[in-house]
């Protein structure tokens, strides 16, 4: 019986592997590829593993993978699921994100979070706790335009938050205490019709919620 020539792989390239030259066949006539990594290591790989996808890598792709994990447990300390991990986790989304809501308030104009605490929680954490953080409160920039930083940063509570905003008026709605113009982007109802119904005497939750075009007199709304 004739045996098919194999199939030659030579510069082809998977993952971060390039097939360098054959190897060898085994009785199964499987053959076998010498390929180098893109770290530089060279491995020898079946070919069925490279056509299918499973060997993409010398081994280094699962290293780096592993390791990855490792530090983010190290750094997150098993704390991914509090609060404060979640405000991190936000503060990031805010300056890095663009498709974020905010991130035209807080990205979009320079603002960043600093080095010490951008990649690593466990610092954020560290200063957190030792400058004066309790459930409830909220990070706040001093400096409204500067970035989250130790020295620019503090935790107050949202009224003090509030009186430090750009734009002064807060809206709070299901949890979430927000500026005017900051609904305005999420709700796509303008900022002025926002604010010239809070103005009339709405009820902020019917001012952001309720679309254009819809009179609600003062003695009307929610909560009245």
């Amino acid at each position: 019986m004739k045996i098919a020539k194999p199939l030659d792989l030579t510069g082809d390239k998977y993952g971060r592997l390039t097939a360098m030259k054959l190897s060898y066949r085994d009785k199964r006539s499987n053959s076998f590829w010498i390929c180098k990594c893109d770290c530089g290591n060279e491995t020898v790989v079946r070919i069925g593993d490279l056509r299918s996808g499973n060997t993409t890598s010398c081994g280094c792709f699962r290293e780096e993978q592993s390791n990855k994990a490792l530090v983010e447990r190290s750094t997150t300390h098993g704390h991914t699921k509090t609060r404060l991990y979640t405000i991190w986790h936000g503060m990031k989304l805010r300056c890095y994100t663009k498709s974020n809501a905010s991130y035209k308030y807080y990205g979009g104009r320079g603002i960043s979070v600093c080095d010490e605490w951008k990649d690593d929680f466990a610092s954020f954490r560290t200063w957190s706790l030792s400058n004066g953080y309790k459930e409830g409160l909220t990070i706040d920039r001093v400096d409204a335009n500067g970035n989250y930083e130790p020295s620019n940063c503090r935790w107050i509570n949202y009224k003090g938050q509030a009186r430090n905003k750009r734009n002064n008026k807060i809206i709070t709605y299901r949890g979430e205490s927000k500026t005017i113009s900051e609904w305005s982007e999420i709700t796509n109802i303008k900022q002025s019709t926002i604010s010239e119904r809070v103005r009339l005497g709405w009820d902020e939750a019917e001012a952001i919620t309720r679309p254009a075009g819809k009179y609600v007199r003062k003695s009307d709304a929610v909560g009245n």
